[in-house]
């Protein structure tokens, strides 16, 4: 089975929240907060390297589990160098019988992640004591991307080529019907002609 590839995710909420007052670059993640039922919270353990690993979304993209589960919240404040206080923060929810982060992605749909074992492990640990929320409160697992609308029609042009061959074929009904039509004239004009010599009266026209 070839492992997934491991990619830089970025939730949206990380993004704006890294979007506010100063250049992106010069904000950090300086506390990761796992929190359960009852608004009881711990600290995340694990220092810069878990941090760094929220912050930089790195993780194995995967597919939403088959049912909720009991999850747990991840706050992620930011802060800027220089400044006093947080700049903002986003939340995550990892459910740890499935093994995945849930966040949001684009157009708000929910993505699902799976935390390297370092992240995992710190997650755990910060986790005990801790009782998970309800599954009922997770969110949706999955929503379908948005249809695209049409907004145009346009008809493609005629090839050449098959403009050209629909030609010969509507000149040889056209000339087919004109062969026919001279037909039928000829054969009433012959008609016409045996009765007269045999004295009967022509049928009148118009």
């Amino acid at each position: 089975m070839e492992r997934p590839a491991r990619i830089a995710v970025v939730p949206a909420a990380l993004a704006a929240a890294l979007a506010l007052a100063a250049p992106a670059g010069a904000k950090e993640i300086s506390a990761l907060t796992l929190c359960g039922t009852g608004g009881r919270c711990h600290p995340v353990p694990g220092g810069d390297r878990v941090r760094q690993a929220f912050m930089d979304g790195g993780s194995f993209i995967t597919n939403s589990p088959d049912r909720r589960a009991p999850f747990f919240s991840v706050v992620a404040t930011i802060t800027e160098p220089g400044q006093r206080g947080a700049v903002g923060s986003y939340t995550v929810r990892w459910v740890p019988s499935a093994g995945r982060i849930r966040s949001k992605g684009e157009f708000d749909r929910p993505m699902w992640t799976r935390p390297d074992a370092a992240t995992t492990r710190a997650l755990r640990r910060a986790a005990r004591g801790l009782e998970p929320k309800p599954a009922a409160r997770l969110g949706a697992l999955y929503v379908p991307p948005p249809k695209a609308k049409v907004t145009e029609v346009v008809n493609p042009q005629a090839h050449p080529q098959a403009a050209a061959l629909r030609a010969p074929a509507t000149a040889i009904l056209v000339t087919g019907g004109a062969v026919l039509a001279a037909a039928v004239a000829a054969g009433a004009i012959v008609r016409r002609r045996r009765r007269t010599a045999t004295g009967g009266s022509a049928p009148r026209l118009g």
